[in-house]
């Protein structure tokens, strides 16, 4: 497993003793266990408007993706509410001493990595953790995905996932209505029915006009790339044994789409239709 981490900060100094970290750092238990290769980075955040470029092509070679970002640099990673497992924190203009410094926060991304990582390995958990981020209207997945995007770094966050994950579960994983099929879906707010399909007959798009967000939004989920992001889930509405789909729906690069009356749709983990 591939592991990239970076450290998104303008203090120079730190980022230098950061890089000099890369042999001494302590992998957590579950992590340990399987053949790590790690890589340390340190974007020169001044350069752009965003880290997309950036962790694109870091995708390219790695695992998973994770960041160590400076509050003052937190618009730098905004450009992907959902593709990074990002740990944010307040880094002072001065550090007496960098290493027990970033040995301490990269300890505890690592940890809370690790741990949310078990959490979602498999099962309905899984299942929920890579729902259509855009699409899914449900007051309990936004919470989720602003805890993961913004609260990584709390005493309390693995607890509070946990809980949101199981309420989810709970509220949302259901048979259709007036349907003998006992077929369970995600169901959100707006009725909309999500059932991750098994089907490979068709992919997300990434060419013009979509962005490398769109790209790198259908790989990886939450820090960590999917197991088969060439799988989709079947979207559509209603009870009974015809149900159908028609309405507005957001895509993969946040645009508005109108969709005429079919069956379903072929929605991806990064909202493509």
């Amino acid at each position: 497993m591939n592991v990239f981490i970076a450290l998104a900060t303008t203090n120079d100094f730190l980022r230098k003793e950061f890089i000099k970290l890369r042999n001494g750092v302590a992998l957590p238990a579950n992590l340990s266990e399987t053949a790590i290769k790690l890589e340390l980075g340190t974007p020169e955040v001044g350069h752009w408007d965003t880290l997309e470029d950036y962790f694109h092509a870091k995708s390219a070679c790695n695992d998973a993706l994770l960041v160590i970002a400076d509050h003052a640099c937190a618009t730098k990673i905004d450009f992907t509410p959902t593709a990074l497992f990002s740990y944010r924190v307040e880094i002072p203009q001065r550090v007496e001493n960098p290493a027990p410094f970033l040995k301490h926060h990269l300890s505890r991304l690592l940890n809370h990595f690790s741990a949310f990582k078990q959490l979602n390995a498999r099962g309905e958990n899984y299942l929920v953790s890579i729902l259509p981020a855009l699409n899914f209207d449900a007051e309990e997945w936004r919470q989720l995905l602003d805890k993961v995007r913004c609260e990584t770094h709390s005493d309390t966050f693995i607890k509070e996932v946990e809980i949101l994950l199981t309420d989810i579960r709970r509220k949302r994983r259901k048979p259709r209505r007036k349907n003998k099929d006992r077929t369970h879906f995600f169901i959100d707010d707006d009725d909309k029915h999500f059932l991750y399909g098994k089907e490979h007959h068709s992919q997300f798009e990434t060419g013009e006009p979509h962005t490398k967000s769109c790209d790198l939004n259908g790989r990886f989920r939450f820090g960590r790339k999917v197991d088969d992001p060439l799988r989709h889930f079947n979207v559509n509405r209603g009870a009974g044994r015809n149900p159908s789909v028609k309405g507005a729906f957001v895509n993969c690069h946040n645009e508005t789409r109108e969709v005429t009356k079919t069956s379903h749709l072929n929605m991806f983990m990064n909202d493509f239709f």
